[in-house]
């Protein structure tokens, strides 16, 4: 024992501290009176009593000792017996060690392969996230190709409607134009089937101007049905596409989450320490009285854990596995549909087709260019006609009456007022020249005068063009 062992057990069991038993010594050293020491009875009394104390705790320590040390080799003895069992355990379990060295291997073999699934599975769930990403830019797209054609429909509706109303002012023009046709054929008696334009009759050439119209608006009103059609069909395949899109995320996000749940890493280790910790429990419990054995049977438990580890691992789970192959089958058809929608897309009219079908309405310069053609298809027919008659009585067509000569005229010809100085005689249906009243004359031709913005030229000089005058609401 040390010193500073000596000193507590001598304080504890009562025999003084360190300093009481320095202090003795001292005192035993005496006092030296002409060089030789003396000692007091007093002190020897004490240092006597106190070495007795220290003896009897000396005798009883030494007796305790003794049945300590008969204990110690009983428990040794025992302890050799269990140390005996621990060898012929460890012989078996050296057995069952090689067992799992060889069953670690062939998990090692399967945690390399499912690593590797597991990297598969990755890289798909990689591949997944990108056709999401693009199915998201493909919507983007889809709505902005569906806000562009809204809006080339509203500015093609709009057009479409300048153009009736461009249609249905033409209408009133040309019904003003037929009147006032119709006002001519009364005042000159010429007949619609007198006037050519293009080789064709004036009443022909209406017939194909209004067949051409009708034509016309029909391929617009065929158009225009088409494209509110088509814009509907585009909806609901916006709309289809947009539930698949949500399908595949929720089916996505659930893929995911599963695979999360499989391969939560903080999960397994919670479940591998747990694991470890119960096994060690257990192991310290029927190996603590072989210390010198700890470190053998912590390496055994270790490879237990690790075998655990694997095995928790290693465990495939093939219903996710074909579920993630039947998502990634569902990704390529939903990419396929959406493929087939921008053909789809693709094959919809576009602005140029639309252009190009607007361009082949009715302009309103055409018209007026071919109302004044027929006009002046008119003049110079009537111009034809008055060199065509030299005699007084075509008066119906020149204007002029040189006297009352009753002579043959046109038995074609029909009672006509002039427009000239001789206002005062009329043409009658036989040809001849008769006086009229110049009052009733003045009435029927108050009636039968034009408005101002169509009057009609005189028939005394040669026909000039017809004005044409555009309405004040046309454009």
């Amino acid at each position: 024992m040390q010193r500073n062992e000596m000193d507590s057990v001598l304080t504890s069991v009562g025999l003084g501290s360190p300093e009481i038993w320095q202090k003795l010594g001292q005192e035993l050293e005496g006092k030296t009176q002409l060089e030789q020491p003396r000692v007091s009875k007093k002190v020897l009394v004490k240092a006597l009593r106190m070495q007795t104390d220290a003896m009897r705790y000396m005798v009883d320590e030494f007796d305790r000792l003794r049945d300590k040390m008969a204990e110690m080799e009983r428990e040794a003895r025992n302890t050799a017996k269990h140390v005996e069992r621990v060898n012929s355990k460890l012989i078996t379990v050296q057995g069952q060690v090689d067992d799992t060295n060889n069953k670690v291997y062939e998990l090692e073999v399967q945690q390399i392969t499912h690593t590797e699934q597991l990297k598969q599975i990755d890289e798909v769930a990689i591949q997944v996230r990108a056709n999401h990403d693009e199915v998201q830019q493909i919507a983007e797209s889809v709505e902005k190709v569906n806000a562009v054609h809204s809006e080339f429909v509203q500015q093609t509706e709009q057009k479409l409607t300048v153009i009736r109303e461009d249609h249905e002012v033409t209408k009133q023009f040309a019904m003003k134009i037929e009147d006032r046709l119709n006002e001519e054929q009364k005042e000159l008696f010429l007949d619609t089937d007198h006037i050519l334009h293009n080789k064709l009759t004036l009443a022909m050439w209406m017939e194909g101007v209004e067949k051409d119209n009708r034509r016309k608006d029909e391929a617009l009103h065929d158009c225009t049905d088409k494209m509110i059609k088509q814009g509907r069909n585009v909806q609901d395949m916006m709309l289809e596409t947009r539930r698949t899109l949500d399908d595949n995320t929720c089916a996505v996000e659930d893929v995911q989450r599963l695979l999360l749940e499989k391969a939560d890493r903080t999960r397994v280790d919670e479940i591998i320490e747990s694991k470890y910790e119960e096994i060690c429990n257990q192991l310290d419990k029927a190996l603590a009285s072989v210390l010198g054995e700890e470190d053998e049977f912590k390496r055994a438990s270790q490879e237990l854990q690790q075998l655990v580890t694997h095995l928790s691992e290693s465990k495939a789970d093939k219903k996710d596995l074909l579920e993630v192959k039947e998502q990634v089958l569902y990704d390529s058809r939903v990419r396929q549909q959406v493929e087939n929608l921008r053909s789809f897309i693709d094959l919809k009219m576009n602005r140029d087709d639309v252009f190009s079908a607007l361009k082949t309405k009715a302009d309103k310069d055409e018209i007026l260019a071919l109302l004044k053609g027929v006009s002046e298809s008119m003049n110079a027919s009537i111009q034809q006609a008055q060199k065509s008659l030299n005699y007084p009585d075509s008066a119906f067509l020149t204007g002029k009456q040189t006297g009352h000569q009753h002579g043959g005229g046109d038995n074609n010809a029909r009672g006509q007022l002039s427009g000239s100085t001789s206002e005062g005689f009329l043409v009658g249906v036989d040809g001849h020249v008769y006086q009229a009243d110049p009052e009733v004359v003045a009435q029927v031709q108050d009636r039968t005068r034009p408005s101002p913005a169509y009057k009609l030229p005189q028939a005394v000089a040669p026909r000039k063009a017809l004005p044409v005058v555009e309405d004040a609401g046309g454009d």
